[in-house]
């Protein structure tokens, strides 16, 4: 076994020459505004690598690719909404490819804990294929003090999604963890900082470990 410290985490992998293990940095920022039942949005993300035990120069910062989102949705209830999306990605090895979003959200209130489900499907338009996804996300979000989740408070929230993929006749699955502390200014802006954990290629040659050092911000116009 090999172990790699990044990012203050300890992380535990096989040191199995068909194994991959990378660590980044990923900022985003997400705008959205509201009238009524309807909602539109903006996002900005970016993955940027800061480690690769594949290569040479293992240590390097290096912006892997960029990706813009756009979003139209409406509330169906006070705690059920849909949305359609498309995604524009700049990447390093200049593939830029398109993407369409189509998803559902539920949102439940329980004591202290609201409870998120997102299902999602989409395709990625790359130059000879096309990439279809179908994802499903659960999410936890505790506010730390009281029992809702009031400005100038601080909450954490927990992340798992799984993503079935098909390209080609090839299927792939990938699982992503999210865990992360955020702060609430006013009702409209919260910034979070946390790790993602994502692993994937379990059917396909190279599986891969993804250590992420994720921060947003989001704004509500």
């Amino acid at each position: 076994m090999r172990l790699i410290f990044i990012l203050p985490l300890l992380i535990t992998i096989s040191a199995s020459g068909q194994t991959i293990f990378s660590g980044a940095l990923f900022p985003e920022m997400a705008m959205s505004y509201s009238k009524n039942e309807w909602m539109v949005a903006m996002k900005f993300q970016s993955e940027n690598r800061l480690f690769d035990r594949h290569l040479s120069e293992r240590w390097k910062l290096n912006t892997e690719q960029t990706d813009f989102q756009s979003f139209l949705g409406y509330k169906l209830s006070p705690r059920v909404s849909i949305s359609l999306g498309h995604q524009f990605r700049f990447a390093s090895d200049k593939n830029n490819s398109h993407r369409s979003i189509e998803q559902i959200s539920f949102v439940q209130d329980g004591i202290r804990i609201r409870v998120g489900h997102r299902i999602r499907f989409d395709q990625t338009y790359l130059t000879n294929t096309t990439l279809f996804r179908y994802r499903y996300r659960l999410s936890l979000e505790i506010p730390l003090n009281g029992y809702s989740l009031d400005p100038t408070e601080f909450y954490v929230l927990f992340q798992d999604e799984q993503i079935l993929s098909f390209e080609a006749n090839k299927w792939d699955l990938e699982n992503r963890i999210h865990g992360a502390i955020g702060y609430v200014f006013v009702n409209s802006f919260k910034l979070q900082t946390g790790i993602d954990y994502r692993t994937d290629r379990y059917f396909t040659e190279g599986f891969r470990h993804r250590l992420w050092w994720k921060s947003g911000l989001f704004i509500k116009l």
